[in-house]
């Protein structure tokens, strides 16, 4: 049984009040007509692609938004579970993020890391949370419906070298016309798919060495992020983003309003100041659970 698995059975009647399915449609008519692939020429360059997203990336230390937030997922019994919440969303770079999930100002779910570990708090019933250190995490192990630093990943708003690594693949054109960039990471690759109008990701994969695709997102509604006293500098990013985590059959759909650049206190992404300030009665560390 994979980690997600275990989890989601012991946090079932949580989970089963939170969770919202939803279906991402990611193919095409099959009557579209093939595209011919342009030569190499026309591509930008590796160094034209890093430069225009780590400029991108360089201007968005921190981001905070108010947050739609939906789950999906298949509980023990087989049955799909879904429902939907509302939150904050809270990321400062380059590892650190954290999501707030309730109601009614109530919160229910609490998902998050910093740069040692990552963590799953649940108050919905029973007032408990998982926590792991990165560099214990296996290959099976996921928490929540998608693991807290992929998240940042799939958000897209993350540097790449500012040099092409050796044995990259791309960028290379899609059968869409858009740009693919396959980049080097700890667990296989991660998958860039930029809109290449403005070099902006619009879909995000991170696979496995063999190619198998760990988790993806889909972004869209791009919109500017306002820098006060920096003039005319305004970084565009997803307002909708849409994960699915193949292996777990789980989702998440995050629907950011209000996003603002502005210091984060650290406090958002400490587990221990977390656990007191939520009250947390039992605190279940993952590496025990193997």
């Amino acid at each position: 049984m994979s980690a997600f698995n275990r989890l989601s059975h012991q946090t079932t009647a949580g989970f089963c009040t939170l969770l919202l399915f939803f279906t991402i449609v990611l193919g095409g008519c099959s009557t579209t007509p093939t595209i011919k692939t342009p030569s190499m020429g026309d591509l930008p360059s590796y160094a034209h692609i890093a430069q225009v997203i780590n400029a991108r990336a360089d201007h968005l230390p921190s981001l905070w938004a108010r947050t739609e937030v939906g789950f999906g997922y298949i509980d023990e019994d087989g049955k799909r579970r879904r429902d939907q919440g509302e939150g904050h969303l809270q990321y400062a770079a380059p590892d650190r993020i954290a999501v707030r999930i309730g109601k009614l100002g109530d919160t229910y779910f609490y998902l998050g890391c910093n740069a040692q570990a990552f963590f799953w708090i649940d108050l919905y019933e029973n007032s408990e949370a998982w926590i792991g250190r990165h560099d214990e995490l296996i290959s099976e192990y996921s928490i929540g419906p998608v693991h807290p630093r992929d998240l940042i990943q799939l958000l897209g708003v993350t540097r790449i070298p500012d040099k092409a690594p050796a044995n990259i693949q791309g960028p290379i054109w899609t059968k869409d016309q858009q740009i693919q960039l396959d980049l080097p990471t700890p667990r296989g690759y991660r998958r860039l798919v930029l809109d290449p109008a403005r070099l902006e990701p619009s879909r995000v994969a991170l696979l496995d060495e063999s190619g198998a695709v760990l988790s993806q997102s889909e972004l869209f509604g791009y919109g500017n992020v306002p820098i006060k006293g920096s003039g005319d500098i305004s970084p565009r990013v997803p307002n909708r983003i849409e994960v699915t985590v193949p292996d777990q059959e789980a989702e998440i759909r995050l629907r950011l309003h209000g996003t603002e650049i502005r210091p984060i206190n650290k406090r958002a992404f400490d587990f221990d100041a977390l656990r007191r300030a939520y009250r947390v009665k039992v605190v279940h560390m993952l590496d025990e659970l193997q």
